[in-house]
């Protein structure tokens, strides 16, 4: 029998406040190149100021800075002069500290199915394109096209699964390029597991690739007939070929098709 493990409580010093403080009297280690603030001058640009308050501890009449970096050195680079944090007492124990910061990055992971929401309901009511929505928030336009297609390609039942938490994001991106009828027969599956939607999506790709005589066992391989292994060398000839001719939209596929046959 498992022995229960007692839940530690971490005593928590009294929060001082949380308010918006002067962005001179801000201590930082370092700076950091425009690249890496890009983002979040972007939504500054079109917000007008920091949402998420940063962590400090006040030392006498200045802050040192705990958590929040890139967002003290985005508002003053933005030419602000404040910047909402939340304020820890001297002498707060720094392992408290560091809690806290784990606490945070761990809460900034966001549920891809509430994004891809969000994202939509922006872009809709402002009649935003991606570009417009990295323009005026910052959000990279690829992160943009991986929410919108899970709202575009997943199924509702897999969609709401991945809202609830119950599949994972690797798994429902597998899903996106599977056919509604596909995912529909792995609905009815009581756990999914990552490569089986994997097998899954290789199966589809090789079956719109490969035509289907390639994959037919021959009735008879006495000597004289053509051998399985004869058909398989065909089929990648054939591909070499098709590989050779064919445009960029599907080539990167058919080289995928042809490394898994000459694995076989």
């Amino acid at each position: 029998m498992e022995q229960e493990v007692e839940q530690l409580s971490i005593d928590m010093p009294d929060v001082f406040r949380t308010e918006e403080i002067d962005l001179d009297k801000i201590t930082t280690n370092g700076d950091m190149k425009d690249s890496v603030c890009a983002n979040i001058l972007r939504s500054l640009s079109t917000m007008k100021r920091v949402l998420q308050p940063v962590l400090v501890i006040q030392e006498g009449e200045t802050y040192r800075l705990v958590f929040g970096q890139r967002r003290v050195l985005a508002a003053r680079k933005a030419g602000h002069k404040k910047i909402l944090a939340t304020i820890f007492p001297a002498g707060t124990p720094e392992e408290v500290l560091s809690m806290c910061v784990l606490v945070e990055n761990m809460n900034r992971s966001p549920n891809p199915a509430s994004e891809a929401e969000a994202l939509s309901k922006v872009m809709t009511a402002y009649k935003w394109s991606k570009a417009d929505v990295r323009r005026n928030l910052g959000i990279p336009t690829r992160h943009v096209s991986s929410r919108l297609k899970l709202l575009d390609k997943l199924i509702p039942e897999f969609f709401q699964r991945l809202k609830e938490g119950s599949i994972s994001f690797s798994l429902a991106k597998n899903l996106c390029n599977l056919s509604e009828e596909k995912q529909k027969d792995l609905l009815r599956k009581e756990r999914i597991t990552l490569e089986e939607a994997e097998d899954a999506v290789r199966e589809a790709n090789l079956g719109d690739l490969i035509p289907d005589e390639f994959f037919r066992m021959p009735e008879d391989t006495r000597e004289g007939d053509i051998s399985a292994g004869d058909h398989l060398r065909e089929a990648i000839n054939c591909l070499e070929r098709a590989i050779a001719t064919t445009g960029n939209g599907q080539k990167e596929k058919m080289e995928e098709a042809l490394k898994l046959l000459r694995e076989v």
